[in-house]
């Protein structure tokens, strides 16, 4: 079964309760312990603050967490690994085009995007969107258990559709798998949009979704109970933030304005301009 949105949410598979497994790894009495999302029985207290991006020389490390008992002793928890699309090199990598200039005047000129991964105690979800370099907006994304092809061809296709017949944006991805396979590369070009990828491990090459990834977390994801939560439930309030983000949420940045409403008035000043540069315009023409 498929639910369709505005965006796209890929249908969810049933996936192990993974709670008895930690249980069985950590042996704790009676409270709450989060660990990136997942809530266990147990006693804990996190002291450590969560770290989601790669270290300095771009490796994905386990993240240790220190968990405080009774008040005294600390033993290392340790979370699971941020997900990773890299697979190899499937086909050549194209050229870092942005090269981390992600400023633009205009909609639709830069776009990036990446996979993250949500991890509650019902399974795995996999968010793929695509970020619009102008207002930070997302005109598409999917959401899905699984990281697929489907996951991000389809948001690819969505994003398509949002475009007039002059608007061929370049997209910036990491070199992860999903921007490999032949399928993705031949939509792009179908469309007419440019690819541009980061160099090897280097996070700061796609800072952009990044940094998209990071607001969302925190404001939507940690420090939540996602105890008792369905997949399809947590995909359904994911994709309510998403429309949140582009309607409501209002950004400094933006002169206070959330995404679509600086695009909105970006758009109408924009046409107002073009207005008045070809009356002034005719205005010379029948002066002369």
């Amino acid at each position: 079964m498929q639910l369709t949105y505005s965006n796209t949410i890929l249908s969810a598979r049933s996936q192990p309760d993974i709670v008895p497994l930690i249980n069985n790894i950590v042996q704790l009495p009676s409270k709450i312990l989060q660990i990136d999302g997942v809530v266990s029985a147990g006693t804990g207290e996190e002291v450590v603050d969560e770290r989601d991006e790669m270290d300095s020389e771009g490796k994905l490390p386990h993240v240790d967490y220190l968990v405080k008992i009774n008040g005294d002793s600390m033993d290392p928890i340790t979370r699971c690994r941020k997900y990773n699309s890299y697979a190899v090199e499937i086909t050549p990598a194209v050229p870092n085009i942005l090269s981390r200039n992600f400023d633009t005047s205009l909609p639709n000129q830069k776009w990036v995007t990446d996979i993250t991964e949500f991890s509650i105690p019902a399974g795995k979800v996999y968010l793929s969107p695509i970020v619009d370099c102008f207002d930070g907006g997302t005109p598409s994304w999917s959401i899905g258990t699984s990281p697929n092809a489907e996951l991000v061809n389809t948001m690819l296709k969505t994003a398509a559709d949002t475009l007039s017949e002059s608007e061929r944006p370049i997209i910036h991805s990491d070199r992860g798998a999903h921007y490999r396979w032949p399928e993705w590369i031949g939509l792009m070009n179908q469309y007419g949009f440019t690819r541009s990828m980061s160099k090897k491990s280097s996070t700061p090459d796609n800072a952009q979704a990044e940094s998209f990834f990071g607001h969302l977390k925190t404001e939507f994801f940690y420090n939540q109970s996602w105890q008792g939560k369905s997949v399809q439930d947590f995909m359904k309030e994911l994709n309510d933030y998403l429309e949140w983000y582009n309607t409501k949420r209002r950004k400094i940045s933006l002169g206070g304005k959330s995404p679509r409403e600086y695009r909105q008035a970006k758009s109408a000043w924009r046409f107002w301009s073009r207005k008045r540069s070809a009356r002034l315009f005719h205005i010379t023409i029948a002066i002369c």
